[in-house]
């Protein structure tokens, strides 16, 4: 600096810097305040003194242009108010704020700036409407005979159970930020979601048991049917979006060499930023595609009536013979993760979708030993991204 006003050491050398918000949405206005500016020997600043303010990707809309930059007189209430507006660009997360000294308060002398004194992040994000569906299907099947044969009957069972719950659902959201961090449904307040659930079911149990000495046999018949319609609302559904990283052990290794970059870096910021890029590329989401990992959970108080048919005979003779309605869980809870992919598009569209499945085979859950149930389910998903209009 040319010391063409006063001494150098009297020049502003400390500022604070105040944003209006924590975060801006894509293309909006905020104030953002520069106060608190002082010499380097605490001293406030006069109303003379000048600052120069920068930023890199948005604009200021306020201030005297002057060498490709804006020039600010501190004036007599000893701060500064910039209108800043972000860039229309949702691939952009993050702008800067840098203040600068100047050495001149002549409008034709002062093109350039004297020393930085300050800078500050600036957080930008894209609010998105997200509408679409999601479908959740589980079957479970299984059939058995047992027979258990001891010293006074021979029993033979029969076992058959028939269960199948679809889900359907529509989603409208506008928050789903998983390149940011974990999105829980339940932890946003504007997911709204509605739907239905379709539950089937049919199990039967026949039971014969044979005396080995003299008598009748004793027959026991069961069947329980459920055909029921649920109505899901946000309630019903916790849905956690976040990224896949993938190969978990690769991510482990990785964040341990960044560990070791940043302890080797001597303090140097670039090196340190170096290191934490390959982290966050890895485990967050880029600026314009992704993978994801869902995870979903479907719960509810879902009573309803159950129909039972019993019938019992011991003796040559029918003990009982008839058909029942009771009211109990008509529905099981439902549990799936699967992966996917998110697109978004610099005018803040974009595309979420998931597909997964699985089957297996295994023991049933009963009181005898059935080895050959079934099970399977598939889940899909898919929203369409439009941007939020300021406003709306």
């Amino acid at each position: 600096c040319h010391k063409t006003i006063r001494n150098e050491w009297r020049l502003p050398k400390y500022c604070e810097i105040e944003l209006e918000k924590d975060r801006i949405q894509a293309s909006e206005t905020m104030t953002i305040s520069i106060k608190k500016i002082e010499d380097a020997m605490a001293f406030d600043s006069q109303p003379y003194d000048r600052l120069f303010v920068k930023v890199k990707k948005g604009s200021i809309q306020n201030g005297k242009k002057l060498g490709g930059m804006n020039a600010f007189d501190v004036g007599n209430s000893g701060a500064i108010q910039v209108k800043y507006q972000a860039p229309d660009d949702c691939q952009i997360t993050e702008d800067e704020i840098t203040v600068y000294t100047s050495c001149s308060t002549s409008d034709s002398a002062a093109t350039e700036p004297g020393e930085e004194i300050k800078h500050k992040k600036i957080k930008i994000f894209c609010e998105f409407t997200w509408t679409g569906t999601m479908t959740i299907e589980t079957h479970e099947r299984f059939s058995c005979e047992f027979k258990d044969d001891n010293k006074n009957a021979t029993r033979t069972i029969n076992y058959y159970t028939d269960r199948t719950q679809r889900a359907m659902l529509n989603i409208e959201a506008n928050d789903i930020l998983p390149g940011d961090q974990v999105m829980d449904s339940r932890m946003a307040s504007d997911w709204q979601v509605d739907g239905s659930l379709m539950s089937k079911l049919e199990d039967s149990y026949d039971m014969e048991s044979q005396p080995k000495k003299q008598g009748d046999p004793t027959k026991e018949k069961s069947k329980t049917t459920i055909d029921r319609l649920f109505i899901l609302n946000s309630d019903n559904v916790q849905m956690t979006i976040s990224h896949d990283p993938g190969d978990f052990e690769a991510a482990g290794k990785e964040m341990q060499q960044m560990a070791a970059d940043i302890a080797a870096s001597g303090g140097d910021s670039a090196k340190i930023q170096q290191a934490m890029d390959r982290v966050n590329q890895m485990f967050y989401a880029g600026e314009s595609s992704a993978p994801l990992r869902f995870i979903v959970q479907l719960n509810g108080n879902w009573i309803g009536p159950i129909e039972q048919y019993k019938y019992r005979e011991a003796n040559g003779k029918a003990e009982e013979d008839g058909t029942y309605t009771t009211t109990g869980p008509a529905a099981l809870p439902m549990a799936v993760e699967f992966k996917g992919t998110i697109t978004k598009d610099k005018s803040g569209g974009g595309q979420l979708s998931g597909y997964g499945s699985d089957s297996y085979k295994g023991p049933a859950g009963t009181a005898i030993e059935c080895p050959d149930r079934q099970y399977s389910w598939t889940a899909s998903i898919n929203l369409t991204a439009r941007k939020k209009d300021k406003g709306e």
